[in-house]
């Protein structure tokens, strides 16, 4: 079984503008569009697309709760587990003009010493071989604590822990010690604390493998997919195309590595499709198919750097 973790679900609200967005004057949106989001719930839903299980646990609450709870109500492979909090979840605003996208995310509710208790609840089912994945933000009353005891608990049940969370740092990475971590380039300079250099890239990307990390999936967006183990580093790489939106792109990636890995598929046909899916998904503003990434598939080349 895959498990999701959404710890500061929100609606996203994308809002198209034909002009540039001005600054004293009104904006008026020419499209507009409401999605389930947070990157756990991402997971969960191209996981659906690909006609695998996940338990999506998430912390839901309020109005905007209750919309995230109907969206996922027609996915026929996502076992929605929800937490209940006391506040509605946040709304994070996307402005799109001419394939840029400007993001304002909300805060969201406060967790309490209850959430964090259920949360763990959730996880007691977890066993041997299933995948914990925990992607996103956390809410407020959630800090690297509740991480650690989450890593300990997934550990204890001898499952594979995988996390997507901008937070990561030298000190927490040994501590909790992750299956695998995939940050983007963004990502990867504030876990590194410096500026990317191509040049440094692969002794970084074992320096974190040295911190206890097993697996690095390097999502890069139009450069592709970097991924590193201790035996072996590959490069994807894919053909150009133009960006449509960049919104859970990196979601999908992950989503489709590890629906593959669980398939016991190899790594380089995992990282194939995880190229394919983040392609598809930037390439389109409605849902992500299996038909969408495998049009995408002949388009991506697995090349290993080491």
């Amino acid at each position: 079984m895959i498990y999701t973790l959404t710890l500061n679900p929100a609606i996203d609200y994308f809002l198209d503008l034909g002009e540039e967005l001005m600054e004293t004057e009104v904006n008026r949106a020419c499209g507009e569009q409401f999605k389930a989001g947070g990157k756990g719930l991402n997971v969960s839903m191209l996981l659906n697309e690909l006609g695998i299980p996940s338990m999506a646990i998430a912390l839901l609450g309020g109005f905007s709760g209750s919309f995230i709870t109907d969206a996922l109500s027609d996915q026929r492979f996502i076992d929605l587990c929800p937490i209940p909090v006391s506040q509605p979840n946040r709304i994070n605003v996307k402005l799109r003009h001419e394939g840029k996208t400007i993001c304002i995310n909300g805060n969201g509710p406060k967790a309490d010493e209850a959430c964090r208790q259920r949360i763990l609840n959730a996880l007691h089912p977890v066993a041997h071989g299933d995948w914990v994945v925990l992607s996103g933000s956390m809410m407020r009353g959630l800090d690297d604590t509740f991480l650690l005891e989450l890593a300990t608990l997934v550990h204890a049940h001898q499952a594979k822990f995988v996390v997507d969370y901008e937070g990561l740092n030298r000190e927490l990475l040994q501590q909790m010690k992750p299956d695998m971590i995939k940050p983007n380039a963004y990502e990867f300079t504030l876990l590194m604390d410096s500026p990317w250099q191509d040049s440094l890239l692969m002794d970084q990307l074992h320096q974190v493998l040295d911190w206890g990390v097993e697996h690095i999936l390097l999502s890069l967006g139009s450069q592709g997919v970097i991924y590193a183990n201790k035996k072996a580093s590959y490069r994807i790489h894919h053909q150009p195309l133009p960006l449509i939106n960049a919104v859970g792109a990196g979601d999908a990636c992950l989503a489709a590595f590890i629906a593959k890995r669980s398939q016991g598929k190899d790594i380089k046909e995992a990282l194939t499709w995880c190229a394919a899916a983040g392609m598809a998904s930037a390439s389109t503003l409605t849902k992500v198919r299996e038909a969408d990434i495998m049009r995408y598939l002949s388009a991506c080349h697995v090349e290993q750097i080491e």
